[in-house]
């Protein structure tokens, strides 16, 4: 059995939290050697957990759930998942988002296709200034993440326009706001 290994625990919103982990017996292009955690502790004045609708040019996705319901919706179609259920996968160039239930704890897990500590370091870099991210700096990360948010009207050449303009702006004005090389 692998171990595991917390590399960091990231605030997001209000009740929320994401643990950056790394299996430890798993060889370094495994799927699984890197994982992030989110988890909502459903109570009453913590934020929902939500991840608005974007999609990734070079990576897909998987998430699996440990405790509680997530709805996950890929390319407009919304499926719950809970724990037991296979993972929801995510192919690139699909646009997905997801969401919690008011009120009801949830852990799920999320790990990357191609494999490596890509996702983790995302994470680490979006929610490294703290849970209350600026445009700018998500803009920056979205541009080295591989990370497109949809627009309206769901084109995505026009959402690699928007991150091309936008993100590469953020990228060359922001010189200081550097991905982080580890966690």
């Amino acid at each position: 059995m692998s171990s595991t290994k917390e590399l960091k625990v990231l605030p997001f919103i209000k009740g929320c939290q994401i643990r950056l982990l790394s299996k430890e017996d798993e060889a370094e292009d495994s799927a699984d050697k890197y994982l992030a955690e989110a988890s909502y502790d459903g109570e009453p004045d913590s934020e929902v957990f939500y991840v608005a609708p974007h999609w990734h040019k070079y990576h897909d996705e998987y998430m699996s759930v440990t405790e509680g319901r997530l709805e996950v919706t890929v390319e407009g179609i919304t499926r719950i998942i809970i724990a037991g259920d296979d993972p929801a996968f995510i192919p690139r160039w699909h646009v997905h988002s997801m969401k919690g239930f008011k009120g009801e704890k949830l852990v799920f897990q999320e790990k990357a296709v191609p494999a490596g500590p890509t996702k983790a370091l995302f994470f680490n870099d979006l929610l490294s200034q703290g849970p209350d991210v600026k445009i700018p700096h998500a803009l920056r990360v979205f541009w080295d993440g591989d990370t497109y948010p949809s627009l309206p009207g769901n084109i995505k050449l026009l959402d690699q326009i928007f991150m091309l303009v936008l993100g590469g702006i953020a990228k060359v004005t922001l010189f200081w706001d550097r991905r982080p090389k580890h966690f």
